[in-house]
């Protein structure tokens, strides 16, 4: 049960923030459950294995290293998906910038 709410709390992540970020496009409601999937099939399986041998260099760039991971997850979602739309590398960027905090604010707790 803990998991399916940590999923749906992704999913809403996910929505908001290319709802707030200018040139990142989805096409649908569909198509962003479909994104959502398959961000969270890569956070459950090749982030939490990155997250734990990436702990030193956490430690001593104050949790910056965890941008660059989300970072490097929604590039390949990009890749992946093309339904999923970031016009530019700025907006890239920003998106991620924007999925990083908020996933900071709602587990508070994991990043510690």
């Amino acid at each position: 049960m803990n998991i399916l709410i940590k999923l749906i709390i992704t999913w809403l992540i996910i929505s908001f923030a290319a709802y707030i970020v200018p040139w990142v496009w989805v096409e649908n409601f569909w198509w962003a459950i479909i994104i959502w999937i398959t961000i969270s099939l890569v956070n459950l399986t090749i982030w939490k294995i990155i997250r734990f041998l990436t702990i030193p260099l956490n430690i001593i760039s104050l949790w910056l290293i965890w941008f660059f991971i989300t970072l490097s997850t929604i590039t390949l979602a990009w890749y992946i998906l093309p339904w999923f739309t970031i016009g530019e590398f700025w907006s890239l960027l920003l998106f991620s910038w924007a999925v990083w905090i908020l996933e900071c604010i709602f587990w508070m707790d994991t990043v510690t």
